[in-house]
């Protein structure tokens, strides 16, 4: 599995599970918007740590020219 694949599925795992309790709280609108501002907090975290992990997994991975 290479790192953008594992990137893949972390960012869009958490997806469905907001999907699904989405439908689940329809009715509590104040408890759905914490919940959209958290998960889109965790997103932009788990986005920038990814980027940070592919810039430095090619920077070490790459070999240099002699």
């Amino acid at each position: 599995m290479s790192v953008n694949d594992l990137a893949h599925l972390v960012l869009n795992a958490p997806a469905f599970t907001f999907i699904a309790v989405f439908v689940w709280n329809r009715n509590k609108m104040s408890t759905l918007r914490k919940l959209v501002k958290d998960v889109i907090e965790v997103l932009s975290i788990l986005d920038e740590l990814i980027s940070a992990v592919q810039h430095y997994w090619t920077k070490w991975t790459t070999k240099k020219p002699r």
